[in-house]
């Protein structure tokens, strides 16, 4: 690349001196700060020479300035066409997508539905009625930036996070659903946002009299010979391993240790109904908190105290509450 000789080299240098810099920052890879072509060029002034002065310099040394000058220009050229080159977004790697439908209906008749994803085909079909309005998306503005590629259904993205959060192998789902492993963690986090935002899903804890004394029942109904009465939940810790906090994150870092199971934590309290789904939980103590002080600061403790009738009589490892008029809590084994 030839420069023109009327353009002011001064000026021309320093311009392409900086910009020669940015790129040596993005390309680090490339060693040739050290090129004679910089080490050769010293500082000139900025100042036109004005006409009819004797030159600076000998001759052959400005023409070898102006050959340097010209494989500057030149090597900037390359660097940047090589930058463009190094930026542009490749095709994604298309992979052929194994039918749903079809998938779907060859683990119903070989009766592996409910092993592969840990519910019946009845209760995908709910839970995809559910989630389905969150998981939908632009199909035309998904192909242009995927450059052909259709995206995938809600029923493919419930499948693929159903499959991974009942133990499944991300290489194995992401081969049979078609996408990239960046696409299979968007998938399922967008799966798991989703199901947070609907409120079907919500966990419900019983307070109105008919739904207590329907989970009453259906306590009983699962208990031998009846003997569990007047129970419309079950209460149990559990602790979340964390990494060990730092000291400007929280107070005290000592108490998110516990003791017991010699690791850092959060105590999660969580209360279940007959079929052993979540009806209430509460993530707000330290790991090295007892469970019955954890009890205490759960809004859940005094919704207890306002339930109307002899419920929730509860018999853990730490915790125990008596009915309505004596609510009580102890420390300790309670049987």
């Amino acid at each position: 690349v030839s420069v023109p000789r009327t353009v002011h080299f001064g000026c021309m240098r320093c311009y392409a001196f900086c910009i020669f810099v940015q790129l040596m920052h993005s390309l680090k890879d490339l060693d040739i700060l050290s090129s004679p072509l910089l080490i050769a060029m010293g500082p000139v002034s900025t100042r036109p020479p004005h006409p009819g002065t004797r030159p600076c310099a000998p001759t052959a040394r400005r023409q070898r300035r102006w050959k340097a000058e010209d494989e500057l220009c030149g090597l900037l050229v390359c660097l940047v066409m090589f930058k463009r080159l190094q930026n542009k977004k490749k095709d994604p790697v298309v992979r052929e997508r194994v039918s749903w439908r079809i998938h779907a209906t060859t683990l119903i008749q070989e009766s592996a539905f409910q092993r592969y994803y840990r519910m019946s085909i009845e209760t995908f079909q709910e839970l995809l009625y559910i989630l389905g309005k969150y998981l939908v998306v632009d199909y035309y503005q998904s192909v242009c930036r995927s450059r052909g590629v259709p995206p995938l259904t809600p029923a493919a993205m419930l499948q693929c996070a159903v499959s991974w959060l009942a133990g499944g192998s991300y290489h194995h789902i992401r081969v049979i659903t078609g996408i990239s492993t960046a696409s299979f963690y968007r998938v399922d986090y967008k799966v798991m946002y989703a199901i947070n935002d609907a409120e079907e899903l919500a966990p419900q804890f019983p307070k109105t009299s008919d739904e207590l004394k329907a989970a009453s029942a259906a306590f009983q109904a699962c208990s031998n010979y009846g003997v569990i009465s007047d129970c419309v939940g079950v209460i149990d810790g559990w602790l979340c391993p964390i990494r060990v906090p730092r000291q400007a994150e929280c107070g005290r870092v000592l108490s998110f240790f516990s003791g017991h199971y010699q690791k850092y934590g959060l105590n999660v309290q969580a209360c279940a109904d007959h079929l052993c789904r979540f009806t209430a939980f509460s993530v707000n103590s330290p790991g090295g908190m007892n469970d019955s002080y954890a009890f205490q600061r759960w809004k859940l403790s005094k919704l207890l105290k306002e339930i109307p009738g002899p419920y929730f009589r509860y018999w853990g490892q730490r915790v125990r509450t008596e009915p309505k008029g004596h609510d009580t809590i102890q420390q300790g084994t309670t049987g």
